[in-house]
């Protein structure tokens, strides 16, 4: 029996040694799921993390881990008006976050783990709003991969020929066409609060220079297109549109470069990683950027990130492998959102940046 003692003996080592860890992130809404649906899915989670471990540990071990991986599902709180969770477990280490981000489902079993796993697991669906001007009208769309849905009609009332340029004078044209402007930045306004969404414009290119000069939302375009397709033709402009949703992370990055430029104008904005550390203890900001590769190793002391030498030997401080993902800990605990862009994107703000 000796043999057997010491497999048992073995195994233990090598679990405590290693430190089988798991991730199960999951979409929990309660308000919207009944208890009994939710409860279902984690069954099945369970089950599935079952199956893994057992292919790598021995039963007793698997059995150690489901069982606490059990209590920790019991022990959820199901009044929060939250989006999604995420569970991890690892050795006698546990964590519960619940987050205001949809995501996919996703489990991973015995793989080392980063905070930021559950941003690269965030729903990412392809949508933009697309305002096509034509001579008297502004429609605006609601764009995927799938259909461009009609959302507002402006219509140039005050002066339909501001466009066509026939029968009034200049005076008149120019005052129908800043208040027709005026009317579409007052519609984008209230639909950019309800559609966190990238902005394209489409027309020719005589309305687009008229729409750069006048509109006060220029700022919030992506991607100018220059063509007379008509704005009720919602085939074409699906045509036109679907490169870019193909392309969606250029377009994701290149809109949210937009956002970073419009809040360091506000001075809205903190960037690099001392300030961004700060402000995210502090609780402000709901929009973090970080290259997907920025990794901070730092000592962190009473006011922050106090020195990133791991030599350094400080008095009341502690070090931690990585202050970026500490930071998006922390962002997404307060109820806001991550976003990983490409290496270099944030070069000239420290590779981080708060809004």
């Amino acid at each position: 029996m000796q043999p057997a003692i010491n497999s048992k003996k073995e195994a233990l080592v090598k679990y405590i040694n290693t430190d089988p860890s798991v991730l199960i992130i999951l979409p929990f809404e309660p308000k919207m799921s009944a208890k009994s649906v939710l409860q279902a899915k984690f069954k099945k989670a369970v089950e599935t993390v079952e199956q893994e471990l057992a292919k790598q540990y021995p039963a007793f071990i698997t059995s150690l881990l489901i069982k606490k991986l059990k209590m920790l599902i019991g022990s959820l709180e199901y009044t929060t008006h939250k989006k999604s969770i995420a569970l991890h477990l690892c050795g006698d280490n546990e964590k519960v976050m619940y987050l205001d981000i949809d995501v996919q489902e996703k489990i991973i079993v015995n793989e080392s783990f980063k905070i930021r796993d559950i941003v690269v697991h965030k729903v990412r669906q392809p949508q933009c709003l697309l305002l096509a001007l034509s001579k008297n009208k502004a429609n605006l769309y609601l764009c995927s991969k799938d259909q461009c849905k009609l959302l507002v009609v402006n219509t140039n009332d005050a002066g339909s020929a501001a466009f066509l340029g026939k029968f009034y004078g200049q005076i008149e044209k120019e005052i129908g066409l800043v208040t027709f402007i005026q009317h579409i930045d007052n519609g984008l306004r209230i639909i950019l609060e309800a559609y966190s969404l990238p902005l394209f414009l489409c027309g020719n290119k005589k309305n687009i220079v008229h729409f750069k000069q006048l509109s006060i939302m220029a700022n919030r375009v992506v991607e100018w297109l220059s063509t007379e397709v008509e704005e009720s033709n919602e085939t074409a402009l699906k045509i036109l549109i679907q490169p870019y949703l193909q392309d969606w992370q250029k377009i994701k990055e290149r809109d949210l470069l937009l956002q970073a430029d419009r809040a360091m104008n506000d001075m809205k904005c903190v960037a690099g990683i001392k300030a961004v550390y700060k402000a995210a203890t502090e609780k402000r900001g709901k929009m973090l950027i970080v290259e997907n590769d920025f990794v901070f190793p730092a000592f962190i002391g009473e006011q922050g990130i106090v020195n990133a030498d791991e030599r350094a030997v400080l008095h009341n401080s502690c070090y931690i492998k990585d202050a970026v993902d500490d930071i998006i800990e922390k962002v997404l605990t307060n109820g806001g959102d991550v976003e990983l862009v490409s290496k270099g994107l944030l070069e000239n703000h420290g590779r981080i940046l708060l809004i």
